[in-house]
């Protein structure tokens, strides 16, 4: 999970390649998906997901890894969280979706982001 957290990329290889688990907990049931997500290590995000990471993972308190991404403002891997799927509509134990989130941290980047996305997925349905 450090190496995730510092985006040290082939470190993460090297250790999924020699058999870690790729959704391996931490105390609080962080992944390295969620580590890499909160510092925003776009590289080590798309390689995690690449390797079957559970997108929709939660730590102890209810956060999935776009919540972190979006609690510490890294609008880039928000943005490729999203188009690899993770859900908006989840909300944590203090009942907050990725949005409010977003609102509540005055984040307005990752607040755009994220209305962007929405707008787009709403365009290409009613296209």
């Amino acid at each position: 999970m450090i190496a995730s957290s510092n985006g040290h990329l082939k470190t993460v290889q090297l250790l999924l390649d020699r058999g870690a688990s790729v959704d391996f907990r931490g105390l609080k049931d962080e992944t390295a998906l969620m580590y890499a997500a909160a510092r925003g290590r776009v590289e080590v995000i798309s390689y995690l997901i690449s390797r079957g990471a559970d997108i929709e993972a939660e730590d102890d308190n209810g956060n999935t890894p776009v919540m972190f991404a979006v609690f510490t403002d890294h609008p880039e891997a928000v943005k490729i969280l999203l188009s690899s799927g993770a859900s908006l509509l989840k909300r944590n134990h203090d009942d907050e979706s990725p949005l409010e989130i977003a609102v509540n941290k005055c984040n307005k980047t990752v607040q755009h982001v994220i209305e962007n996305f929405i707008e787009s997925v709403m365009h290409s349905r009613l296209s």
